[in-house]
């Protein structure tokens, strides 16, 4: 029963009105999580791995990395189906056989803003005809004690060339504190309730009204913001700062990377997203001037490392197609072109890797 009082009942009634909407609220976030994320990756991660109600399936539209930042401008919507496994890890072709590469990485390789059939392991599967596990966010070292990857033969590394700008960034990126294998932990490390995981105070993306509300007037005052100074731009590109460490530091720490990799008997094989100051640098650097990452790579080719080197394609041939426009992942153009390159670059090094196992190999994996 509401107060008799003017401002009692009035306050009564705005409480009641607030928790009726955030009640509304809390139930679409029971029953369509992934109306709260811009991306697959994110809703997996942070809801999908941890709850033991949800199935291991997205289907719905994701956003470009400026959808977090805008909330009518640069977004680019696109509609995607993802799958995980039940440990957590993106959906290969199941009709390869058992895994013989181990594609290591973040988003692009776990393919941000990209259905199954477009992600860079799973293009790599069938351009190689190699059967290849997508590992995206996890450790390569427990990834390879995971029962049916017995047979990975190569480990492909992939990482972006933000992460070696720094070099305490570059140490976190490449740290591999074990010397071999370590215990099998899958990316889906709970089975929490679906209330439960929802009550976490530090679930990210926020479904009290109040987190609501203030994103979404923050995302509105950068579009207006943007519009006064700018107002369209074909491409934002947001670049990363240096600390200006030798890149002679960054490749100690990729040498030492590859080496506790070949320790564990198998191959190893870099390589590094062309950032997307590289691929517009007619408009954000001089001609002349080299990236960092390019200089990374092209030291690392001068020392015959086996690195694969996308900046050629993605510099000199279209790189604006290979990357979404107002995203710093792969388009599915660049991944598909990316996994071109890396097949190239295994059939180079490795030709026998590629050759069809015989019968009796395949049936003794």
């Amino acid at each position: 029963m509401l107060p008799t009082h003017p401002f009692l009942r009035t306050f009564g009634l705005v409480l009641l009105l607030v928790l009726m909407m955030h009640g509304a609220v809390a139930a679409l976030y029971l029953a369509r999580p992934e109306l709260f994320y811009y991306r697959a990756w994110e809703y997996f991660f942070l809801w999908a791995n941890r709850t033991a109600s949800e199935d291991s399936t997205w289907q719905g539209v994701e956003y470009s990395d400026l959808g977090h930042r805008y909330l009518f401008m640069y977004q680019e919507a696109r509609e995607t189906h993802v799958t995980t496994d039940a440990d957590g890890f993106r959906s290969v072709p199941s009709d390869m056989g058992p895994p013989r590469i181990l594609v290591q990485g973040r988003s692009n390789v776990f393919g941000s803003g990209v259905s199954d059939h477009e992600t860079l392991p799973w293009q790599l599967a069938k351009t190689a005809n190699i059967a290849t596990f997508n590992g995206a966010h996890g450790n390569p070292l427990a990834t390879l004690s995971r029962p049916g990857l017995e047979t990975v033969e190569l480990v492909v590394d992939v990482y972006h060339e933000r992460h070696l700008a720094t070099q305490a960034l570059a140490e976190n990126s490449y740290q591999l504190n074990a010397s071999g294998l370590v215990e099998y932990k899958p990316l889906a490390r709970e089975a929490l309730p679906a209330h439960s995981a929802m009550m976490k105070p530090m679930l990210r993306p926020g479904w009290w009204l109040a987190d609501i509300v203030a994103r979404h007037y923050r995302r509105l005052r950068t579009d207006l913001k943007e519009h006064h100074l700018f107002g369209s731009r074909p491409y934002l590109a947001i670049p990363y700062r240096s600390d200006g460490s030798p890149i002679e530091d960054i490749i100690a720490l990729m040498q030492q990377r590859r080496r506790k990799v070949e320790n564990l008997g198998l191959d190893y094989l870099a390589l590094v997203i062309p950032s997307r100051i590289a691929v517009y640098r007619f408009e954000l650097i001089d001609e002349q001037t080299l990236t960092r990452g390019q200089r990374i790579v092209g030291a690392l080719e001068s020392q015959d490392f086996p690195v694969v080197n996308l900046y050629p394609k993605f510099l000199d041939d279209g790189g604006e197609s290979l990357l979404f426009k107002y995203d710093s992942h792969w388009s599915a153009k660049g991944q598909r072109v990316a996994a071109e390159l890396t097949a190239q670059e295994i059939r180079r090094r490795w030709p026998e890797l590629l050759e069809p196992q015989s019968t009796s190999a395949q049936a003794t994996q």
